[in-house]
């Protein structure tokens, strides 16, 4: 497998986990607990955190490998990774 579709797969892998923690936003916010608010706040913001040293290890190894950067990376889903 090339490093950069194990790259991609972890990318997809944080992706789906933001998904399933954003999921609980609403109810968290609903209970107005203010720790619990600040806590999956933080919970997302690693998420992401994690996420962006990928992407860009991704684009680092298609400028290396002279591919078109225009190209939105694709995952399994059909759609765009962002």
């Amino acid at each position: 497998m090339s490093e950069i579709k194990t790259l991609q797969e972890k990318i997809e892998g944080k992706l789906k986990m933001l998904k399933f923690t954003v999921q609980d936003t609403e109810k968290i916010l609903e209970t107005e607990d203010f720790k619990a608010i600040e806590r999956h706040g933080s919970a997302l913001e690693s998420i992401i955190d994690g996420t962006h040293p990928l992407k860009l290890q991704v684009q680092e190894l298609r400028i290396e490998n002279n591919e078109d950067l225009t190209e939105k990376l694709v995952g399994k889903s059909g759609g765009p990774n962002r």
